[in-house]
């Protein structure tokens, strides 16, 4: 969405985009606190049978469009040996950063990497595939962990798909770092979870939220609570009653906690 539609839909809803950077400004100093309740989106808390996660970190997230360009021939009349299959070359990266994510969960930082878009050409039955496109997204509470996953892991296969007689290239489509929640915010949910006997974990997200963009405003922090089999963003996407009355009696007394710690002298 471009700042045009933005200024389109402010004034549609009554409002002054114009007014925007003085709002902006104000409403920043004037954060004292922000806290955010939501589904987990995964399925951890439901696995581990806790209500309640207190988030400790929100990931930054990378995505790259990855190119690889060989020679589309006949499948039938192009000998293994000389092809130039721009989808084998894909396959091994594909794997590799599967392989690559899996070997970094012993570490102490969160990682996932994921080819989720593919796109050959010609993607015919009958032709050796000359070109593939594909997204990898890699996400992490480490900085350090995406800068190292992504461009300078993606160097070390150009011999791999040299052999191939492939052409490797990438481009970054887009970034956003991670973002740390507040000790203090922390510490005040998992009092709250406590008080009212609940048990709980911290976690980092594995997903953007709006506490990413708070949290440049003042001290921010996030409660997870389960959702059925960790589903979200699709019809099968369900919380109970139950937990989200947890969720929301965590909130409340979170939020009271906080405005006593801000009223203290």
């Amino acid at each position: 969405m471009g700042w045009d539609q933005y200024r389109q839909g402010i004034r549609r809803i009554g409002g002054d985009p114009s007014a925007l950077p003085t709002t902006s400004k104000e409403a920043a100093d004037s954060v004292a606190a922000f806290v955010e309740l939501h589904i987990e989106q995964g399925p951890v808390l439901e696995i581990e049978q806790l209500p309640i996660g207190v988030v400790t970190n929100i990931v930054g997230i990378r995505r790259y469009r990855v190119v690889l360009k060989g020679q589309p021939d006949h499948a039938g009349t192009t000998p293994m040996t000389v092809r130039s299959d721009a989808f084998v070359a894909a396959a091994r990266i594909i794997d590799a950063v599967s392989s690559k994510a899996l070997a970094m969960q012993v570490g102490p930082h969160y990682v996932v990497a994921t080819i989720g878009h593919l796109v050959l050409t010609p993607n015919a039955s009958n032709a050796v595939p000359g070109r593939v496109e594909m997204m990898l997204e890699v996400r992490s509470d480490s900085g350090d962990v995406l800068q190292t996953f992504c461009e300078p892991w993606l160097e070390t296969f150009r011999p791999q798909v040299d052999a191939l007689r492939v052409h490797l290239s990438w481009t970054e489509i887009s970034r956003s770092d991670p973002t740390d929640c507040s000790a203090s915010v922390m510490v005040q949910i998992e009092e709250a979870s406590r008080m009212l006997g609940h048990q709980y974990k911290r976690m980092p997200s594995g997903a953007g939220h709006d506490a990413a963009y708070l949290a440049k405003a003042g001290p921010a922090g996030m409660i997870f609570i389960p959702c059925l089999k960790g589903r979200s963003h699709c019809p099968e996407e369900w919380v109970t009653a139950d937990q989200l009355q947890v969720g929301c009696q965590v909130l409340y007394q979170t939020i009271l906690k906080l405005d006593q710690a801000i009223a203290r002298p």
